[in-house]
């Protein structure tokens, strides 16, 4: 039975006196399509409609042309309502991140009659989308209806991948890995409000993945300890400066699996056999120097200093100041098996010359690397450019 039939048996009126209205209504909304019109109309004369004749569309299936859909999700994230007043219309919105298992997509709800929270399923009608930064965004309407269902009605699933497998813009993951690094947790001050910020890094059988908590997931992380394997629900992979990251937020369920896991031991590897964000060991050799990169940072403002003499002078304090390094050299090393670039941070570059941060600009310099053995221990990632490069960790 269509949802016409039902309001038609329920409704008392005459088939003519319903097509009637419907015809009406239509012709004051034309972009409703019969069951969308009918519905409200239902709402108008006060008839309960069974909604589980609503055709429900899948959030995958939604393009920027798509309007009337009905959608039944649940709810990943939710904001808090805010006031709008733009083009003499006032009222209020509420954005959501919502989802059916098959997409993520934002939900903007406008002049909602309840506040909606993160877990809630809800049946929406007649949405349309509209494009945001070439983003689809859902939309509702005057002719929109929420409402809240039962949590029976939708089983939430996770998209369960292994860190190789990971990609960019992957959402609602479900991730394993045990906590190999972690940073110190970091606040911050946005729109008046205090935040967090923690970056850790997470391995799995030997591939490792960096990951960045938000908000509440910045402490549950904080407080675990290292060698700990943790799963993650609702989790999301995105690229930052070519490096495939992890992120945490509010809403990513953190579950602790064991313990005091042991270190992976890496394995030894040729070049031609590095795959992406696995940990190995590699036995090779500099065959040329491809950059450096050697600065001074002021310690007060973050800013890059200037070198007068052998002296460095901060431009934007206007006086010398303490500083401290930054450098890297990219190198191309090479095996029996083929070549790679691979990158030294500051921290490998004072071991392998044996030296402080002072001396390390004079010996950047003046060291002639070719043929110069490295044996380290690292992973091959991407790098700003999308360039392969082999990210030496430490040496050994």
């Amino acid at each position: 039975m269509s949802i016409f039939e039902e309001l038609l048996s329920k409704s008392g009126l005459s088939k003519e006196e319903l097509e009637e209205k419907l015809a009406n209504f239509k012709t004051k909304n034309p972009d409703l399509n019969n069951e969308i019109a009918s519905f409200f109309i239902a709402k108008e004369l006060g008839v309960e409609i069974d909604d589980s004749k609503l055709v429900i569309t899948p959030l995958n299936l939604i393009d920027e042309n798509t309007k009337n859909a009905n959608i039944l999700v649940s709810v990943d994230r939710s904001y808090p309502v805010k006031d709008f007043d733009t083009n003499n219309k006032k009222g209020q919105l509420q954005n959501l991140i919502v989802t059916d298992n098959t997409a993520n997509m934002q939900l903007t709800i406008w002049n909602p009659t309840e506040n909606f929270v993160q877990g809630d399923v809800i049946l929406v009608t007649n949405v349309f989308v509209n494009l945001f930064k070439n983003e689809k965004k859902l939309n509702t309407s005057k002719f929109s209806s929420v409402k809240v269902k039962d949590k029976k009605q939708f089983e939430r699933t996770y998209n369960e991948k292994h860190l190789y497998e990971l990609q960019d813009k992957d959402t609602g993951l479900k991730v394993t890995g045990i906590i190999r690094v972690k940073q110190e947790l970091k606040e911050f001050e946005s729109q008046g409000q205090v935040k967090s910020v923690l970056r850790f890094t997470i391995e799995e059988n030997g591939f490792k993945n960096i990951c960045v908590a938000w908000g509440k997931a910045t402490k549950e992380i904080n407080d675990l300890e290292l060698n700990t394997k943790i799963e993650l629900k609702g989790t999301y992979a995105k690229l930052n400066k070519g490096q495939l990251e992890l992120h945490l937020n509010d809403y990513t369920k953190v579950n602790i699996l064991e313990k005091d896991v042991p270190e992976f031991i890496p394995i030894l590897k040729n070049i031609s056999e590095l795959a992406y964000n696995e940990y190995c060991k590699i036995n090779t050799k500099i065959k040329s120097v491809i950059s450096t990169r050697y600065v001074r940072v002021c310690k007060v403002c973050g800013n890059q200093m200037m070198k007068i003499d052998d002296k460095y002078f901060c431009s934007v304090c206007n006086a010398e100041q303490e500083s401290y390094a930054k450098a890297n050299t990219y190198f191309l090393i090479e095996d029996d098996s083929g070549n790679s670039s691979a990158i030294l941070t500051k921290k490998v570059l004072m071991k392998l010359l044996n030296c402080d941060e002072i001396q390390l600009e004079t010996l950047m310099t003046n060291t002639n690397f070719e043929g110069l053995e490295i044996n380290a221990i690292g992973y091959l990632r991407k790098n700003r450019n999308n360039e392969s490069e082999f990210f030496v960790d430490v040496l050994i």
